[in-house]
């Protein structure tokens, strides 16, 4: 037996078509075929199938053990997946989308200097005119 490729990502927005040919792909042989079929026969879209748990494989759409326990792994996959893209970092990583919070840790921040040296101010003089003229 050859080993097969992981199906392709599954939407969570997929209608029930797209649905069943994921579950054609997910699975081989006969038991894609079958679920696919009572899939689109229950009406049962991405979204549904997404947030079915193994009793839900087994009461809405059947089949055998081996090929519905393949399903869920399947359907794990997709969930993990789904949680690893919802937790990547932003393109703001430093900030978390609260300017005053932000600003709050910034003032903070500039107290003191990533070496441990302490900033002190600046005092003005020098090159400014004396007012002296002729």
């Amino acid at each position: 037996a050859t080993k097969r490729d992981p199906p392709p990502p599954l939407s969570p927005s997929a209608d029930v078509g797209a649905t069943a040919a994921w579950l054609e792909l997910a699975l081989p042989d006969d038991a894609g075929k079958a679920f696919a079929t009572t899939a689109k026969n229950q009406g049962v879209d991405a979204a549904a199938l997404l947030s079915y748990s193994k009793e839900d494989l087994k009461s809405k759409l059947g089949g055998k053990i081996g090929p519905r326990a393949k399903l869920f792994e399947a359907l794990e996959r997709l969930r993990a997946s789904r949680m690893t893209a919802a937790i990547a970092p932003t393109s703001n990583p430093g900030g978390n989308g609260n300017q005053e919070e932000d600003d709050v840790c910034m003032e903070g921040a500039n107290e003191n200097t990533n070496s441990g040296e302490r900033r002190t101010p600046t005092r003005g003089g020098g090159g400014g005119s004396s007012g002296g003229g002729e």
